[in-house]
């Protein structure tokens, strides 16, 4: 029930945010705040950890993690730090090398208009199916995770982080036009 109640409260701080950004009377920087929460915010709904509530989005689940494929070695962790860094850490130098991947690779492979479509509220529940189907699948407390899980939930987290582009891209568009 509070992941539901999240996802609204997100959903009308997204709506609230948006409508700041675009209001004249405000001033830049209160439009400027309310940009950098428009990109947080959509950001958020595409990641599969942000959109469910057990384990407090599994920042309670203990977890060791490599840093590289190279290494193989083990950091201890908790699950939502392995998705929001640990998984493009592990991958790329660079957040900006894993952007250039996606715009490059990724998403020249996967023409389809229909990437961007949707509401806030349908991106959620995509990304909480993700969670639930490959996020956190089989992990258990105290898992060793390693090549094989990044090699698993790779296509999942190309996905979502390159549709959360678009739909940033499509949302800000819609909303300054």
């Amino acid at each position: 029930m509070r992941a539901i109640a999240a996802r609204r409260l997100r959903h009308h701080e997204l709506a609230r945010s948006l409508r700041d950004l675009t209001d004249p009377a405000l001033t830049p920087a209160q439009r400027r705040d309310a940009l950098k929460f428009v990109v947080h915010l959509v950001g958020d709904v595409n990641q599969p950890l942000h959109t469910v509530a057990e384990l407090r989005g599994y920042n309670d689940l203990a977890v060791c993690y490599f840093s590289s494929p190279a290494k193989n070695d083990c950091l201890p962790t908790n699950l939502h730090i392995v998705w929001d860094v640990g998984l493009i850490r592990s991958m790329f130098w660079n957040w900006g090398g894993y952007v250039d991947y996606l715009e490059t690779d990724w998403l020249p492979a996967h023409n389809d208009p229909a990437l961007d479509a949707g509401t806030p509220v349908d991106w959620a529940l995509e990304a909480h199916k993700a969670a639930r189907d490959v996020a956190v699948a089989g992990v258990t407390m105290d898992a060793h995770l390693g090549a094989d899980y990044l090699a698993a939930v790779r296509p999942t987290l190309d996905r979502q982080l390159a549709v959360a582009g678009l739909r940033l891209a499509r949302t800000l568009n819609e909303a300054l036009k």
